[in-house]
């Protein structure tokens, strides 16, 4: 993953739930990532992603896990790590 000014860190806000991963770009939006081995992604999956919104506004938000199966919960999207690394890659 070429590193060329992005920024990669998690966040952890005071008595909050930790974002695996936030990724910043120039000139683009944020991306929030919280990454899961699950096979089957559910609502409680995506908790932090979810109560992150006040911290990150447009921030685009990303559950990464084994799920095959590509979904959208409330405003997070659901993907498989493979299908998010290509993704991101191209977008670099």
């Amino acid at each position: 993953f070429p590193s060329h000014d992005i920024q990669k860190f998690y966040y952890l806000p005071h008595g909050g739930k930790e974002i695996d991963l936030v990724i910043s770009r120039p000139g683009q939006k944020i991306i929030l990532v919280e990454i899961k081995s699950t096979e089957l992604v559910e609502e409680r999956h995506i908790e932090a992603l979810k109560s992150s919104g006040s911290h990150f506004e447009n921030a685009i938000k990303k559950c990464v896990s084994n799920d095959p199966i590509a979904k959208k919960l409330n405003d997070v999207d659901c993907v498989h790590w493979k299908d998010f690394l290509k993704d991101l890659y191209r977008s670099v």
